[in-house]
């Protein structure tokens, strides 16, 4: 890959490619909001984050999209949430996301919970504003809360929090106890990590309309680039200086794009359909040139990348070594037996009284079609944990002191969190009537 610089843009070269990221068309705070003042150095002195504050799509969705449109989704009926949880738990898998993972790595934070919900919460460590369907880069075919909406909606809440947290008067008023708050303090921003896990949305969505590729090279993955850098320099703004960027997995290898296209489209060395594996591949280096700007512009953050394409592309290639069967790594654990040769259909999907789960979902890396299993969550979660494929090497497995015990297979969610009250005290969020949409 190659690199060179002008005025007001960066063009990275990727093969045969060419993608000029004009990292300086849009007006970042004209996108998304307010200014902020000056904000002081902080360091990194707590190896363990204190919290999380997450910002995604589905791979990330603890509940905010099902929350907004009640029964809509799939993953709100059987068998969906049934590792783990036991029951649907609003997750797009059987069991347990990336996030959850990490809650239980670091020192057994509670799971992190969605903005979009009602009752009581535990906004403690974090909050996750991963919605369903969400892409950074926007567009037609894409939710409305996708990135750059995600970051207003975590500058609300932070600014609403501050004042609900410092104003006693406004607290009363919505009958809370101070002391019984439930709300990030001043230190956990400060030392929370801040992820971002987005990508594969903006690359399925031009994969399955039939985008012209000159079109996703030159317009999805440099309008992606420019909101990704604006939505980092407004966290930054806002106080956050420990950074997780996700690449993207290889969408070339997923079971709805083999299922659409694998019988059609050339495939590479992999067995994965090459053009979507070649959008992945351009999405990630641009990414990765976004994020070498941002460390020469914030030299006291810290900026990691997880390359999730790497860590994909090892799970497919040795399977076994992580205890996958290794003719089941395409195929849908929860489908319809028999249909094509993934046991997915997107006209019965999983979630519907009569598709049925696969006997054992561990031995699967593919949930539903579209979406993971816990088993290669956890996996994925082990990578990240330890400083495996990621940029800086970053290992969080003995700053937070983990103990992964919790994380296996046979664990439930009483036995890792045992029930214990909550408090009813809540701030104002988006609500939803009714929905156009359904996530497939």
């Amino acid at each position: 890959m190659g690199r060179s610089r002008t005025t007001g843009y960066e063009v990275v070269l990727v093969g045969n490619y060419r993608l000029t990221l004009i990292l300086s068309a849009l007006s970042f705070t004209a996108l998304l909001g307010a200014e902020f003042g000056p904000v002081p150095v902080l360091g990194l002195a707590e190896p363990c984050p204190s919290g999380i504050f997450s910002f995604g799509d589905s791979l990330s969705d603890t509940g905010s999209r099902s929350n907004a449109f009640p029964g809509v989704m799939h993953c709100d009926y059987p068998p969906y949430g049934e590792k783990f949880f036991g029951k649907p738990s609003k997750r797009v898998s059987n069991g347990r996301l990336v996030l959850d993972f990490f809650a239980l790595a670091f020192r057994r934070k509670p799971l992190l919970q969605p903005y979009i919900q009602n009752g009581p919460y535990d906004y403690r460590f974090g909050v996750n504003f991963a919605f369903s369907g969400a892409t950074a880069s926007g567009g037609a075919d894409s939710t409305p809360i996708n990135l750059a909406a995600q970051i207003l909606q975590f500058l609300k809440f932070k600014k609403d929090s501050e004042k609900l947290s410092q104003d006693l008067d406004f607290c009363a008023l919505l009958g809370c106890n101070p002391d019984d708050i439930n709300l990030p303090t001043k230190e956990v921003y400060e030392n929370a990590l801040y992820t971002l896990e987005f990508g594969g949305n903006d690359i399925i969505n031009s994969a399955k309309s039939g985008a012209d590729k000159s079109y996703v090279i030159g317009q999805v993955i440099p309008t992606a680039m420019n909101i990704i850098r604006a939505s980092a320099e407004k966290l930054y703004e806002s106080g956050a200086r420990r950074f997780l960027f996700f690449a993207t997995p290889n969408a070339g290898c997923s079971t709805i794009l083999m299922t659409l296209f694998g019988e059609t489209a050339e495939l590479d060395s992999m067995g994965c359909v090459k053009i979507v594996s070649e959008y992945n591949r351009a999405y990630n280096a641009a990414l990765r040139s976004v994020v070498a700007a941002l460390r020469l512009q914030f030299a006291d953050a810290q900026m990691d990348i997880f390359d999730y394409y790497a860590a994909n592309e090892e799970i497919l290639k040795n399977p076994t070594a992580y205890g996958f069967n290794p003719e089941k790594t395409m195929t849908a654990c929860c489908g319809v037996v028999g249909a094509g040769k993934y046991n997915f259909d997107l006209k019965a999907q999983c979630g519907h009284p009569a598709v049925p789960m696969c006997a054992n979902p561990d031995e699967y890396v593919n949930w539903d079609g579209i979406h993971f299993t816990e088993q290669f969550y956890r996996t994925i979660a082990r990578f990240v944990l330890g400083g495996k494929f990621s940029d800086l090497g970053i290992s969080y497995t003995a700053g937070c002191d983990s103990d992964f015990n919790l994380f296996n297979s046979s664990v439930t969610y009483d036995q890792a969190y045992p029930p214990a009250s909550s408090s009813s005290c809540s701030i104002p969020k988006l609500t939803v009537a009714t929905s156009p949409y359904l996530v497939v």
